[in-house]
Protein backbone atom coordinates (compact mmCIF):
# COMPACT_ATOMS: atom_id res chain seq x y z
CA UNK A 1 0.00 0.00 0.00
CA UNK A 2 2.83 2.31 0.76
CA UNK A 3 5.84 3.64 -1.08
CA UNK A 4 7.91 1.60 1.48
CA UNK A 5 11.97 1.76 0.56
CA UNK A 6 13.93 4.71 0.57
CA UNK A 7 14.94 4.39 -3.23
CA UNK A 8 11.38 5.20 -3.94
CA UNK A 9 11.40 8.25 -1.47
CA UNK A 10 14.35 9.52 -3.40
CA UNK A 11 12.60 9.29 -6.79
CA UNK A 12 9.72 10.84 -5.49
CA UNK A 13 11.86 13.87 -3.97
CA UNK A 14 13.07 14.52 -7.10
CA UNK A 15 9.85 13.88 -9.47
CA UNK A 16 7.09 15.27 -8.00
CA UNK A 17 8.02 19.07 -8.10
CA UNK A 18 10.91 18.66 -6.87
CA UNK A 19 13.57 22.08 -7.40
CA UNK A 20 16.71 20.28 -7.17
CA UNK A 21 18.38 22.30 -4.21
CA UNK A 22 22.07 22.30 -3.87
CA UNK A 23 23.88 20.61 -1.47
CA UNK A 24 24.82 17.32 0.43
CA UNK A 25 24.02 15.62 3.10
CA UNK A 26 27.25 13.38 3.37
CA UNK A 27 29.68 14.62 5.76
CA UNK A 28 32.32 15.55 3.74
CA UNK A 29 35.48 17.20 5.33
CA UNK A 30 33.74 17.13 8.41
CA UNK A 31 36.14 17.49 11.39
CA UNK A 32 34.62 15.16 14.56
CA UNK A 33 35.91 14.93 17.53
CA UNK A 34 34.51 12.11 20.07
CA UNK A 35 30.84 13.19 21.67
CA UNK A 36 32.07 12.18 24.89
CA UNK A 37 30.69 14.32 27.18
CA UNK A 38 29.21 16.78 24.51
CA UNK A 39 25.42 17.03 23.72
CA UNK A 40 24.11 19.35 21.46
CA UNK A 41 22.52 23.11 22.86
CA UNK A 42 21.89 25.07 20.06
CA UNK A 43 21.17 23.59 16.92
CA UNK A 44 20.01 25.08 13.07
CA UNK A 45 19.05 23.74 9.99
CA UNK A 46 21.07 25.74 6.95
CA UNK A 47 18.78 24.96 3.75
CA UNK A 48 20.37 28.12 0.84
CA UNK A 49 23.04 29.99 0.34
CA UNK A 50 24.18 33.90 0.86
CA UNK A 51 26.84 36.11 -1.01
CA UNK A 52 29.51 37.55 1.36
CA UNK A 53 32.29 39.52 0.92
CA UNK A 54 34.73 41.61 3.61
CA UNK A 55 32.35 41.41 5.98
CA UNK A 56 32.15 40.09 9.63
CA UNK A 57 28.69 38.43 10.85
CA UNK A 58 27.96 37.95 14.81
CA UNK A 59 25.53 35.73 15.24
CA UNK A 60 22.73 35.63 18.60
CA UNK A 61 21.76 31.89 19.82
CA UNK A 62 19.56 30.94 22.82
CA UNK A 63 21.40 28.08 24.61
CA UNK A 64 18.89 25.15 25.83
CA UNK A 65 21.18 23.94 28.69
CA UNK A 66 23.58 25.10 30.65
CA UNK A 67 27.71 24.38 30.63
CA UNK A 68 31.06 25.22 31.56
CA UNK A 69 32.19 24.96 28.18
CA UNK A 70 31.17 24.98 24.48
CA UNK A 71 31.90 23.96 20.88
CA UNK A 72 31.31 25.71 17.48
CA UNK A 73 30.35 24.03 14.57
CA UNK A 74 30.41 25.75 11.15
CA UNK A 75 29.10 24.31 7.90
CA UNK A 76 29.79 24.48 3.86
CA UNK A 77 26.60 22.76 2.70
CA UNK A 78 25.04 25.16 -0.18
CA UNK A 79 28.59 26.85 -0.73
CA UNK A 80 29.93 26.68 -4.26
CA UNK A 81 33.73 26.54 -3.19
CA UNK A 82 35.69 26.22 0.62
CA UNK A 83 34.59 28.72 3.14
CA UNK A 84 37.10 30.63 5.82
CA UNK A 85 35.97 31.91 9.15
CA UNK A 86 38.52 34.03 10.35
CA UNK A 87 39.05 35.59 13.49
CA UNK A 88 36.33 33.38 15.38
CA UNK A 89 35.13 34.89 18.97
CA UNK A 90 32.32 33.41 21.77
CA UNK A 91 30.86 35.50 24.31
CA UNK A 92 28.01 36.14 26.01
CA UNK A 93 25.42 38.41 24.67
CA UNK A 94 24.50 42.05 26.76
CA UNK A 95 22.18 43.69 24.46
CA UNK A 96 22.08 44.14 20.72
CA UNK A 97 25.64 43.30 19.35
CA UNK A 98 27.20 44.46 22.46
CA UNK A 99 29.17 41.45 24.80
CA UNK A 100 29.50 41.28 28.31
CA UNK A 101 32.47 42.51 29.37
CA UNK A 102 35.39 39.91 30.30
CA UNK A 103 33.25 36.89 27.96
CA UNK A 104 35.01 37.26 25.09
CA UNK A 105 37.02 33.88 23.99
CA UNK A 106 38.88 33.36 20.66
CA UNK A 107 37.49 29.99 19.01
CA UNK A 108 40.14 27.29 17.71
CA UNK A 109 40.25 25.06 14.97
CA UNK A 110 42.90 21.96 16.07
CA UNK A 111 44.94 25.53 17.54
CA UNK A 112 44.32 27.87 14.81
CA UNK A 113 42.24 30.55 15.10
CA UNK A 114 40.51 30.00 11.32
CA UNK A 115 38.91 27.00 9.72
CA UNK A 116 38.29 26.30 5.68
CA UNK A 117 35.38 24.35 5.87
CA UNK A 118 35.02 22.62 1.97
CA UNK A 119 31.50 22.19 0.63
CA UNK A 120 29.24 19.64 1.56
CA UNK A 121 31.22 19.98 5.03
CA UNK A 122 31.46 21.10 8.80
CA UNK A 123 34.07 22.14 11.56
CA UNK A 124 33.30 21.28 15.01
CA UNK A 125 35.96 23.77 16.84
CA UNK A 126 38.30 22.98 19.90
CA UNK A 127 36.68 23.27 23.43
CA UNK A 128 35.77 26.87 24.38
CA UNK A 129 36.02 28.08 27.82
CA UNK A 130 32.80 29.95 28.38
CA UNK A 131 30.71 29.12 30.66
CA UNK A 132 26.95 29.22 29.57
CA UNK A 133 24.22 29.48 31.95
CA UNK A 134 20.36 29.07 31.04
CA UNK A 135 18.81 32.17 29.84
CA UNK A 136 22.16 33.40 28.22
CA UNK A 137 22.79 34.60 24.34
CA UNK A 138 25.69 33.57 23.04
CA UNK A 139 27.38 35.95 20.72
CA UNK A 140 29.56 33.98 17.86
CA UNK A 141 31.29 36.05 15.47
CA UNK A 142 33.63 35.69 12.47
CA UNK A 143 35.09 37.08 9.37
CA UNK A 144 34.96 36.06 6.20
CA UNK A 145 37.73 38.23 3.91
CA UNK A 146 37.05 37.40 -0.01
CA UNK A 147 33.67 37.08 -1.60
CA UNK A 148 31.78 33.54 -0.47
CA UNK A 149 28.71 31.73 -1.12
CA UNK A 150 27.74 31.20 2.86
CA UNK A 151 25.18 28.64 3.77
CA UNK A 152 22.32 30.23 5.72
CA UNK A 153 19.09 29.32 7.81
CA UNK A 154 16.67 32.04 6.47
CA UNK A 155 13.81 34.07 8.88
CA UNK A 156 15.47 32.63 11.82
CA UNK A 157 13.00 35.10 14.31
CA UNK A 158 16.34 36.47 16.01
CA UNK A 159 18.43 39.20 14.95
CA UNK A 160 21.93 38.29 14.13
CA UNK A 161 24.42 41.51 12.94
CA UNK A 162 26.69 42.40 10.46
CA UNK A 163 30.04 44.91 9.55
CA UNK A 164 32.26 45.84 6.73
CA UNK A 165 35.49 44.64 7.60
CA UNK A 166 37.18 42.71 10.67
CA UNK A 167 35.72 43.51 13.89
CA UNK A 168 35.06 40.31 15.44
CA UNK A 169 37.27 40.90 18.95
CA UNK A 170 34.76 44.66 18.82
CA UNK A 171 32.76 44.21 23.00
CA UNK A 172 30.73 47.56 21.77
CA UNK A 173 29.55 46.39 18.53
CA UNK A 174 29.21 49.89 17.12
CA UNK A 175 30.78 48.52 13.56
CA UNK A 176 27.43 46.16 13.52
CA UNK A 177 25.19 48.00 11.35
CA UNK A 178 23.33 45.96 9.24
CA UNK A 179 21.73 43.41 10.54
CA UNK A 180 19.58 40.48 9.49
CA UNK A 181 17.20 37.66 10.85
CA UNK A 182 19.53 34.91 9.44
CA UNK A 183 21.91 32.58 10.99
CA UNK A 184 25.00 32.46 8.60
CA UNK A 185 27.62 29.43 8.66
CA UNK A 186 26.55 28.61 12.22
CA UNK A 187 25.27 24.64 12.34
CA UNK A 188 25.37 24.44 16.10
CA UNK A 189 26.87 24.53 19.28
CA UNK A 190 27.72 21.80 21.78
CA UNK A 191 27.57 21.80 25.78
CA UNK A 192 30.13 19.82 27.62
CA UNK A 193 27.86 18.13 29.86
CA UNK A 194 29.06 14.74 31.25
CA UNK A 195 25.27 14.20 33.39
CA UNK A 196 23.56 15.16 30.37
CA UNK A 197 21.26 12.48 28.90
CA UNK A 198 21.47 13.00 25.24
CA UNK A 199 20.14 15.50 22.42
CA UNK A 200 16.63 15.23 21.20
CA UNK A 201 16.42 17.31 17.88
CA UNK A 202 13.01 18.74 16.34
CA UNK A 203 12.35 17.75 13.03
CA UNK A 204 9.86 20.01 11.03
CA UNK A 205 8.53 23.18 9.24
CA UNK A 206 7.99 26.84 9.98
CA UNK A 207 5.79 25.11 12.89
CA UNK A 208 8.84 23.93 14.24
CA UNK A 209 11.14 26.95 12.88
CA UNK A 210 8.61 29.80 14.59
CA UNK A 211 6.77 32.57 13.04
CA UNK A 212 7.13 34.68 15.86
CA UNK A 213 8.45 38.74 16.37
CA UNK A 214 12.61 38.43 16.46
CA UNK A 215 14.16 37.35 19.45
CA UNK A 216 10.94 36.33 21.66
CA UNK A 217 12.43 32.85 21.75
CA UNK A 218 9.11 31.49 21.97
CA UNK A 219 9.42 28.50 19.21
CA UNK A 220 7.58 25.14 20.59
CA UNK A 221 11.47 23.24 21.13
CA UNK A 222 12.48 26.35 23.03
CA UNK A 223 9.19 25.85 25.31
CA UNK A 224 9.95 22.29 25.43
CA UNK A 225 13.72 22.89 26.15
CA UNK A 226 12.60 25.13 29.28
CA UNK A 227 10.06 22.70 30.20
CA UNK A 228 12.84 20.14 30.45
CA UNK A 229 14.84 22.32 33.03
CA UNK A 230 12.42 22.86 34.99
CA UNK A 231 11.87 19.25 35.04
CA UNK A 232 15.59 18.45 35.88
CA UNK A 233 15.79 16.85 32.70
CA UNK A 234 19.76 17.44 31.16
CA UNK A 235 18.90 16.74 27.40
CA UNK A 236 20.18 19.48 24.83
CA UNK A 237 17.01 20.60 22.62
CA UNK A 238 18.11 21.08 19.18
CA UNK A 239 15.39 22.97 16.08
CA UNK A 240 16.25 21.24 12.93
CA UNK A 241 12.54 23.10 11.41
CA UNK A 242 12.71 25.39 8.26
CA UNK A 243 9.54 26.92 7.02
CA UNK A 244 7.79 25.96 4.05
CA UNK A 245 9.93 22.74 4.51
CA UNK A 246 8.28 19.39 3.17
CA UNK A 247 8.61 16.00 4.13
CA UNK A 248 8.72 14.06 0.05
CA UNK A 249 10.06 16.86 -2.06
CA UNK A 250 12.18 19.78 -1.91
CA UNK A 251 10.49 23.70 -2.17
CA UNK A 252 11.80 27.21 -3.25
CA UNK A 253 9.03 28.50 -1.32
CA UNK A 254 9.70 31.11 1.26
CA UNK A 255 13.44 30.58 0.73
CA UNK A 256 15.14 27.08 -0.51
CA UNK A 257 14.99 23.52 1.37
CA UNK A 258 15.78 20.27 0.40
CA UNK A 259 13.18 17.38 1.80
CA UNK A 260 12.96 15.75 5.14
CA UNK A 261 14.07 12.63 3.53
CA UNK A 262 16.81 13.75 1.70
CA UNK A 263 18.13 16.50 4.94
CA UNK A 264 17.64 14.11 7.37
CA UNK A 265 20.98 12.51 7.84
CA UNK A 266 22.68 15.80 7.89
CA UNK A 267 20.45 17.70 9.64
CA UNK A 268 19.86 15.09 12.65
CA UNK A 269 21.99 12.39 12.58
CA UNK A 270 25.31 14.29 12.19
CA UNK A 271 24.03 16.20 15.62
CA UNK A 272 25.97 15.29 18.38
CA UNK A 273 24.61 12.81 21.09
CA UNK A 274 21.06 12.35 19.37
CA UNK A 275 18.81 9.79 21.25
CA UNK A 276 15.27 11.29 20.15
CA UNK A 277 13.56 12.93 17.65
CA UNK A 278 10.53 14.15 17.51
CA UNK A 279 8.82 13.88 13.90
CA UNK A 280 6.38 16.92 13.41
CA UNK A 281 5.58 18.10 9.73
CA UNK A 282 3.78 16.93 6.63
CA UNK A 283 1.25 20.08 5.88
CA UNK A 284 3.10 21.32 3.35
CA UNK A 285 3.24 18.09 1.04
CA UNK A 286 -1.03 18.00 1.89
CA UNK A 287 -1.27 21.55 0.58
CA UNK A 288 0.83 20.91 -2.74
CA UNK A 289 -1.03 17.89 -3.28
CA UNK A 290 0.76 14.82 -1.73
CA UNK A 291 -1.39 11.86 -0.71
CA UNK A 292 -1.38 11.14 3.09
CA UNK A 293 -0.03 7.84 1.78
CA UNK A 294 3.10 9.51 0.12
CA UNK A 295 3.86 11.69 3.09
CA UNK A 296 3.02 8.84 5.44
CA UNK A 297 5.63 7.03 3.27
CA UNK A 298 8.27 9.31 3.96
CA UNK A 299 7.30 9.87 7.68
CA UNK A 300 7.75 6.19 8.06
CA UNK A 301 11.33 6.19 5.82
CA UNK A 302 12.79 8.90 8.29
CA UNK A 303 11.58 6.78 11.51
CA UNK A 304 13.20 3.54 10.07
CA UNK A 305 16.41 4.95 9.77
CA UNK A 306 16.43 7.10 12.76
CA UNK A 307 15.54 4.01 14.62
CA UNK A 308 18.11 2.35 12.39
CA UNK A 309 20.90 4.14 15.02
CA UNK A 310 19.21 3.91 18.17
CA UNK A 311 17.25 7.00 18.40
CA UNK A 312 13.47 6.79 19.90
CA UNK A 313 11.16 8.39 17.26
CA UNK A 314 8.46 10.80 18.35
CA UNK A 315 5.61 11.31 16.10
CA UNK A 316 3.29 14.15 15.64
CA UNK A 317 -0.05 14.74 14.38
CA UNK A 318 -0.66 17.43 11.83
CA UNK A 319 -2.52 20.49 12.73
CA UNK A 320 -6.02 21.85 12.42
CA UNK A 321 -5.97 24.18 9.55
CA UNK A 322 -9.55 24.74 8.60
CA UNK A 323 -9.39 28.82 8.49
CA UNK A 324 -6.55 28.71 5.94
CA UNK A 325 -7.80 30.24 2.79
CA UNK A 326 -5.65 27.25 1.39
CA UNK A 327 -8.04 24.42 2.95
CA UNK A 328 -11.05 26.16 2.64
CA UNK A 329 -10.54 26.41 -1.23
CA UNK A 330 -10.04 22.64 -0.88
CA UNK A 331 -11.56 20.56 1.35
CA UNK A 332 -10.24 17.72 -0.44
CA UNK A 333 -7.35 18.49 1.77
CA UNK A 334 -8.91 18.43 5.01
CA UNK A 335 -9.56 14.73 3.93
CA UNK A 336 -5.83 13.92 3.98
CA UNK A 337 -4.78 15.39 6.76
CA UNK A 338 -7.59 13.53 8.43
CA UNK A 339 -6.13 11.01 6.09
CA UNK A 340 -2.66 10.99 7.19
CA UNK A 341 -3.20 11.67 11.24
CA UNK A 342 -5.16 8.05 11.11
CA UNK A 343 -2.08 6.53 9.77
CA UNK A 344 0.34 8.01 12.25
CA UNK A 345 -1.86 6.87 15.28
CA UNK A 346 -1.95 3.40 13.85
CA UNK A 347 1.71 3.40 13.46
CA UNK A 348 2.30 4.01 17.10
CA UNK A 349 3.89 1.40 17.82
CA UNK A 350 5.42 -0.26 15.20
CA UNK A 351 6.80 2.30 13.00
CA UNK A 352 6.83 4.90 15.40
CA UNK A 353 7.83 4.97 19.26
CA UNK A 354 5.55 7.25 20.85
CA UNK A 355 2.55 9.76 19.55
CA UNK A 356 2.40 13.23 20.23
CA UNK A 357 -0.92 14.26 19.02
CA UNK A 358 -0.79 17.76 18.28
CA UNK A 359 -4.41 17.82 15.76
CA UNK A 360 -6.36 16.70 19.68
CA UNK A 361 -4.44 18.81 21.57
CA UNK A 362 -4.96 22.07 19.03
CA UNK A 363 -8.53 21.24 17.52
CA UNK A 364 -11.51 22.95 18.41
CA UNK A 365 -13.43 19.82 19.98
CA UNK A 366 -16.72 21.61 18.28
CA UNK A 367 -14.62 21.77 14.85
CA UNK A 368 -12.28 19.67 14.58
CA UNK A 369 -11.31 20.66 11.55
CA UNK A 370 -9.97 23.89 12.84
CA UNK A 371 -7.79 25.15 15.66
CA UNK A 372 -8.98 26.48 18.78
CA UNK A 373 -8.82 30.52 18.95
CA UNK A 374 -6.75 30.72 21.79
CA UNK A 375 -4.21 28.54 19.70
CA UNK A 376 -4.35 30.07 16.60
CA UNK A 377 -1.78 32.82 15.93
CA UNK A 378 -4.43 34.44 13.01
CA UNK A 379 -3.73 32.43 10.15
CA UNK A 380 -5.91 29.84 10.76
CA UNK A 381 -2.14 27.44 10.18
CA UNK A 382 0.80 29.02 12.88
CA UNK A 383 -0.08 28.44 16.47
CA UNK A 384 0.39 31.17 18.45
CA UNK A 385 2.48 31.58 22.17
CA UNK A 386 -0.33 29.52 23.51
CA UNK A 387 -0.11 27.24 21.17
CA UNK A 388 3.28 26.72 20.74
CA UNK A 389 3.09 26.04 24.34
CA UNK A 390 0.59 23.25 24.22
CA UNK A 391 2.31 21.55 21.43
CA UNK A 392 5.74 21.49 24.07
CA UNK A 393 3.44 20.64 26.78
CA UNK A 394 2.15 17.60 24.45
CA UNK A 395 5.63 15.64 23.67
CA UNK A 396 6.19 12.82 26.32
CA UNK A 397 8.91 12.98 28.22
CA UNK A 398 8.40 9.80 30.13
CA UNK A 399 11.50 7.84 27.39
CA UNK A 400 13.39 10.89 27.98
CA UNK A 401 14.06 9.46 31.59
Amino acid sequence: MFLKTRALLMMLAAGLGGCGVGGTSAPAGTTAPTDDGWVGTWGAALHQPAAVDNQSFRMIVHPTLAAPRIRIRFANFYGDAPVTFEAIHAALREAGPAIVAGSDRSVTFNGVDSVTVPVGGEAISDPVDLAVAVGDDVAVSFYVATPAQLSQHGSSTAVSYIASGNHTDEASGTSYTGSGTSWWGLVGIDAERADALGTLVALGDSITDGNSPPDVNNRWPDYFATRLQDAGIAVGVLNAGIGANQVTQDTNFLGSSQAAVTRFDRDVLQRPAVKWLVLFEGTNDLAQGITADAVYAGLQDIAQRARGQGIHVIVGTITPRGKDPTWQANPALEEQRVALNDLIRAGVPGDFDQLADFDVALALPSEPSVMAPEYDSGDGLHPGPVGLQRIAAEVPVDALN
